[in-house]
C-alpha cells in the first residue's frame, strides 16, 4: 500500500510539473506578444504630429508643435494618414485653423479629437471623411463655421456642444441623423439647413440653443420635428410662390389648380400648400387663386 501512495505521489508531482511547464511556456508566449504589440503600437513623432502606425496608415494621436494654423499633411515620413484619433487634439487652445485637405487619406476624426480648442474659429471637413467620434468640437467656442464637403451618416451626440460662437450649419444631402446633444447649448447658432434625408433627431438635439431656426422642405421630417419642439421653421423651395404645380412657370393651370384645391376636389402636398397661398396669409382661398390670374396678366 505505502509503494502504491509513494507510486502516486511521484506521478502526481510529474504532472504538476508539467502543468508548470505549460504555464511557464504560455506566459512567456504572452510576453512575446505583449512585447510585439507595444513594438508595432509605438509613436512616433514629425513636424510635432505624434502618431502611430498600423496597416501602414498612420493615426495622428497629438501634438506637441507650437503652430497656431495646422496643416494636416498627406504622410507622416512615409506613412498615409488615415485617421485623427481620439483626444489627438484636445485642450489645444492656441490652435485657430485646421486645413484637412491635404490630408487625402483621411477617413476617420475621432471622438473629442478637437474638444476644448477653445480658439479654432472654422473647419472645412473633405469629401473623403468617412467616420467621426461623438463631441468631435465639444466646446470649441471660438467655432463660428463649420463646412460639409463629406457627407457625414450622422451628425453625432455632442459634436457641436458649447459651441456658442457657432452660426450657421448647413447638413448635405445624405445625412440620415442628428445625435443627442448635437447642437446644444449653441447660443450663436441662427440656423441649420437639414435635409429630406435626415429622419431622425434626438429630442435634445437643440436644447439651449435658443435662437435657432430649422430650415429644410415643406412637409419634411425637419419641419416635422421643428413643430413638435417650438423651433422656427422655414421652408425652401426650388418653386416661386404661385407655381402650384411645381411645373416652373406661373400660369392658369396653377390657379385652376388652387380652385379645385378649395372646393375639395383635389390634395396638395405640404410644398405646394405653401406655394399656393399666394398672399402669405396663412390660408389658402380663392383670394390666392385669384391673385395668381392677376400675376398672369401682368395686374400685380
Amino acid at each position: 500500500m505505502m509503494e502504491m501512495m509513494l507510486m502516486l505521489l511521484k506521478s502526481n508531482k510529474q504532472f504538476f510539473a508539467s502543468i508548470k511547464k505549460i504555464f511557464a511556456f504560455i506566459f512567456a508566449f504572452l510576453l512575446v506578444l505583449i512585447s510585439t504589440f507595444q513594438i508595432s503600437a509605438a509613436s512616433y513623432e514629425t513636424d510635432g504630429f505624434v502618431y502611430s502606425v498600423s496597416d501602414g496608415n498612420a493615426s495622428v494621436t497629438g501634438y506637441k508643435g507650437d503652430k497656431t494654423d495646422i496643416v494636416l499633411p498627406l504622410k507622416l515620413q512615409s506613412w498615409s494618414v488615415s485617421e485623427i484619433s481620439d483626444f489627438a487634439f484636445v485642450g489645444k487652445t492656441a490652435i485657430t485653423s485646421v486645413r484637412l485637405n491635404e490630408a487625402r487619406h483621411l477617413r476617420r476624426i475621432g471622438t473629442d479629437s478637437f474638444y476644448g480648442c477653445t480658439s479654432l474659429e472654422s473647419i472645412s471637413i473633405p469629401i473623403w471623411v468617412r467616420d467621426f467620434g461623438v463631441a468631435v468640437f465639444q466646446n470649441c467656442t471660438s467655432l463660428k463655421s463649420v463646412t460639409f464637403n463629406c457627407v457625414p451618416s450622422k451628425i453625432t451626440d455632442q459634436m457641436f456642444y458649447n459651441c456658442t460662437s457657432l452660426d450657421k450649419v448647413y447638413l448635405p444631402a445624405g445625412t440620415s441623423a442628428i445625435g443627442k446633444s448635437a447642437f446644444a447649448e449653441c447660443a450663436s447658432l441662427s440656423e441649420v439647413f437639414i435635409p429630406t434625408s435626415v429622419t431622425s433627431i434626438a429630442s435634445n438635439a437643440f436644447r439651449n440653443s435658443p435662437n435657432v431656426t430649422i430650415k429644410g422642405s415643406y412637409g419634411s421630417y425637419a419641419e416635422e420635428y421643428a413643430k413638435a419642439n417650438n423651433i422656427p421653421f422655414e421652408g425652401i423651395s426650388a418653386y416661386d410662390v404661385g407655381d402650384v404645380n411645381m411645373d416652373g412657370g406661373i400660369n392658369i393651370l396653377d390657379a385652376t389648380l388652387v380652385q379645385k384645391y378649395v372646393v375639395g376636389i383635389v390634395e396638395l402636398s405640404a410644398e405646394q400648400k405653401h406655394l399656393a397661398d399666394y398672399n402669405n396669409d396663412g390660408d389658402i382661398t380663392v383670394v390666392d387663386a385669384t391673385e395668381i390670374q392677376k400675376f398672369i396678366v401682368h395686374l400685380n
